[in-house]
């Protein structure tokens, strides 16, 4: 059987508005672990709310109802730096990559054929 990574979550409200939101949700679903310090692979500190993935992406699509700011943080285990989680528009990183790299590519192949 594979072995599985298991990661840590964390969410960072970047203004009142979306930690009080945060907050509320949090304490309405009590999927909230605990208030942290945490530090990046920068070593620099971050108060975040360790959450589960589900609150993650719970948080991550309501932003297109209400204007939330927010990072969200991830690492595997304690002892790892976290890092910031970006979110792809199409929820999948590879595939858009992979679009941008076909684009580019023929971006480039009109421009030898020109030559």
């Amino acid at each position: 059987m594979a072995n599985k990574r298991k990661y840590e979550w964390f969410v960072k409200p970047l203004d009142d508005f979306t930690n009080q939101a945060v907050t509320e949700l949090l304490l309405k679903t009590g999927d909230v672990d605990e208030v942290l310090e945490l530090k990046d692979g920068h070593s620099k500190t971050h108060r975040v709310l360790r959450v589960d993935y589900g609150v993650v992406q719970l948080v991550q699509r309501s932003q297109k109802h209400q204007p939330l700011r927010f990072k969200v943080f991830n690492r595997q285990g304690p002892d790892s730096a976290a890092r910031e989680w970006k979110f792809s528009e199409n929820g999948n990183g590879r595939k858009k990559s992979a679009k941008i790299r076909d684009v580019v590519n023929r971006i480039n192949l009109a421009k030898k054929k020109k030559k």
